[in-house]
């Protein structure tokens, strides 16, 4: 439904724009919020600490 309605209001180039950006943020976004701590729960402990920062 957002894609039907995002294809409408946006020009092809800029769709072909959009999809780069979104594959670029992919690649360089991180898989876990805190990749130094392993076990969940540890990262349930980091989150109030590192949180605030992140």
């Amino acid at each position: 439904m957002e894609f039907q309605a995002l294809r409408k209001a946006v020009s092809l180039p800029q769709l072909r724009l959009l999809g780069a950006e979104v594959k670029l943020a992919q690649a360089y976004a991180p898989t876990r919020s805190h990749r130094w701590v392993n076990a969940e729960a540890m990262n349930k402990l980091a989150v109030p600490i590192l949180g605030p920062a992140d």
